[in-house]
């Protein structure tokens, strides 16, 4: 269970143990999971690494997801049906293998991915080669980030954000940054409460806002990863 100000938001886990050590056994995971939320007749899914955690209200989120509508959305970038219904998962010169493949080495942070589509992605994804995420063990040696204030790392070179960077995260751009409870709980519970002012009292003056934050004209879908 995660705790976002007084409210509650279930976890499903699914009865089945995965490898998640490799792009196929993360992608796995992830079809089960959407399997799971089958009777719930979602529309959007957004895919997230463990330790991201989101800036903004499910009510913001789930606008900018609808704006999608039967598209695919990784890392900032868009991908319509015909792309994937013409997908070669052998041709690695293509934009969606460069950026699937980023994605999933990112530990899948972050993806909108629409239920019609859903399917297609990942027969794709799971028929392109395999091979190891990193871990624990194995470590990125290169940074993604490189003005991280913590200089604190995730195993896929990604900024752990934390109290010191708190000022600056309420008028950041990105739906999502990475955070680790175990590193500075503290910070997480802060970004929590700033989700829940957002959702529950933060006037939002454009009613067709899509990928802009309030108070801010930056487009939202410039990330980090996309490059």
């Amino acid at each position: 269970m995660f705790r976002l100000g007084d409210c509650m938001v279930n976890i499903l886990v699914p009865r089945q143990l995965f490898n998640t050590s490799t792009a196929h056994g993360m992608l796995n995971a992830h079809r089960r999971c959407l399997m799971e939320i089958d009777e719930f007749e979602w529309k959007h899914a957004i895919i997230t690494a463990e330790h991201d955690i989101p800036l903004h209200s499910t009510k913001f989120l789930s606008r900018r997801s609808r704006r999608l509508r039967d598209q695919v959305e990784m890392n900032g970038v868009f991908f319509k049906e015909e792309v994937l219904d013409n997908a070669n998962p052998n041709d690695t010169s293509t934009q969606l293998f460069q950026v699937s493949r980023n994605w999933i080495q990112h530990l899948c942070s972050v993806a909108t991915i629409s239920h019609s589509q859903h399917e297609k992605l990942y027969d794709y994804l799971l028929a392109t080669p395999d091979f190891n995420l990193p871990n624990d063990e194995h470590r990125e040696t290169s940074v993604v980030e490189e003005n991280c204030d913590t200089h604190k790392y995730d195993v896929d070179g990604s900024c752990l954000y934390a109290m010191e960077d708190f000022p600056s995260i309420r008028n950041t751009t990105r739906l999502f940054i990475r955070a680790d409870p175990h590193y500075d709980f503290g910070f997480v519970q802060c970004v929590h409460e700033v989700v829940f002012e957002r959702t529950y009292f933060d006037p939002i003056s454009n009613q067709n806002a899509n990928n802009y934050l309030y108070g801010s004209r930056k487009n939202l879908i410039n990330d980090y990863r996309q490059n």
